[in-house]
């Protein structure tokens, strides 16, 4: 049986599972885009109901795999301001999360799913 060099896993980690370095920073983009629309909307409305916004999962860790289909962030907000009723709190954050977007997003891409909100590019 012949031996498999550290170079030659290391070739194909690169070539077929590693996300790439600039593919991982569009992503990133991506959140820092909704995150500043968002610090924004705090600036200019310090009682707005949402906190703050964190990229999170494996693209923020940087442990992202070539098929990753998705980004994961964190929302704060504000508890007092929050529906009570869980199946109106995804909702309500879709609706949050377009108010503080880009002016070039349309509601259509938030979409409320059961359990987190979908944005889509």
């Amino acid at each position: 049986m012949a031996e498999v060099e550290h170079s030659a896993v290391a070739l194909f980690a690169a070539d077929s599972v590693n996300l790439s370095t600039a593919k991982a920073q569009e992503h990133r983009d991506q959140v820092n885009r909704l995150r500043t629309g968002l610090e924004k909307k705090i600036a200019e409305h310090p009682d707005y109901a949402l906190v703050k916004m964190l990229h999170a999962g494996s693209v923020a860790k940087g442990t992202a795999l070539k098929s990753v289909n998705d980004l994961d962030v964190a929302v704060y907000v504000k508890q007092a301001d929050a529906p009570l009723n869980d199946a109106q709190l995804v909702p309500w954050l879709a609706d949050r999360l377009f108010e503080a977007a880009p002016p070039n997003m349309t509601r259509d891409q938030f979409v409320a799913e059961a359990h987190c909100v979908t944005v889509s590019y």
